[in-house]
């Protein structure tokens, strides 16, 4: 169903949070790697668990599904819509999400965000929902979620999946094949997004988002949750993207816990992110706990926008 986005005022930077699956796996939900594991009844040997570890994160599912990534995703879908959620997982989701954003941007299939923003919400895979809209007036093939977002109501953010849902399973990326093919879209989306933002610019006009990767391109971004692997390559793209051509002002913060001695590849990704201009925050709790991490978060984030908003920087 398409329903039109809010406008974007001449001048203002949208709030953006991008969420993965930190948060759920902080409260006993499977980590990315049991999920992968799961879409096969096999067990791997010891031998072949070694070389598992061994494959980038891309590749896993491939090896998993012996290649067949599409077809088990159909199969399994049914088995994680509408799972049950802790009850303490949906108040963290709610504590985040009512900061007040202007758009949420998740890599989860799941709906655990939408769950937490209302008790009524419900989805069948493979059927049309309430809940979800396009945001471009046009029959959309092949989409791969570009331009279709979740609204549980008229008070709550867009809800963008940016890797696809469980209920649309071929939109789901995961595997090689279909990072590729949503990275492949990016040249034709930003070169939309960026006549259309450069023409509003111009003409001092409101500008109307057409997908979430115009949010990316345009918003302060709060990564929470999401780990920045250099297997991201779509999201990696992006920040490129944005740091050679965007040039209103809007940053990248993203959270994580630093430990005081960091591994190699912890220093290797800041140390890119940071060439990328992603502001990189240690919000470490004295506990260690995900838990205690992931609102100590929200109660930054929360502080900065409000200061923000006071300064009339946002």
């Amino acid at each position: 169903m398409y329903k039109r986005l809010e406008e974007i005022p001449y001048g203002y930077i949208p709030k953006v949070l991008f969420v993965g699956n930190g948060i759920n796996r902080a409260y006993s939900n499977e980590s990315w790697d049991d999920f992968i594991k799961s879409l096969s009844d096999k067990e791997l040997s010891d031998e072949d668990e070694k070389k598992y570890q061994k494959l980038p994160y891309q590749l896993r599912p491939v090896v998993i599904t012996e290649d067949h990534v599409d077809a088990t995703l159909k199969e399994k879908a049914g088995d994680i819509v509408n799972s049950t959620i802790d009850e303490k997982l949906k108040d963290q989701y709610r504590d985040l999400c009512g900061i007040g954003f202007d758009a949420i941007l998740t890599s989860n299939y799941t709906y655990e965000i939408e769950q937490s923003l209302s008790e009524e919400f419900s989805i069948e895979v493979g059927k049309a929902s309430k809940y979800r809209f396009s945001a471009v007036d046009r029959k959309l093939s092949n989409d791969m979620c570009l331009h279709q977002y979740m609204k549980v109501s008229e008070n709550d953010p867009s809800i963008w999946h940016v890797h696809g849902e469980c209920a649309k399973p071929g939109t789901m990326v995961l595997g090689h094949y279909y990072y590729g093919k949503l990275l492949s879209k990016f040249p034709k989306e930003t070169e939309s997004f960026q006549k259309r933002y450069s023409m509003c610019n111009k003409e001092r006009k409101s500008f109307i988002p057409h997908s979430w990767v115009d949010y990316f391109l345009i918003s302060e971004i709060y990564f929470v949750g999401f780990g920045l692997g250099f297997d991201e390559i779509d999201v990696w793209w992006l920040l490129n993207w944005r740091k050679r051509h965007t040039k209103n002002g809007s940053r990248v913060h993203f959270f994580e816990q630093i430990p005081k001695k960091k591994e190699i590849e912890q220093q290797a990704k800041f140390w890119m992110a940071k060439t990328y201009n992603v502001d990189v925050k240690d919000c470490t709790s004295r506990s260690g706990d995900y838990k205690d991490f992931y609102r100590q978060v929200t109660r930054e984030i929360s502080g900065e926008i409000l200061e923000h908003k006071e300064m009339g920087i946002l």
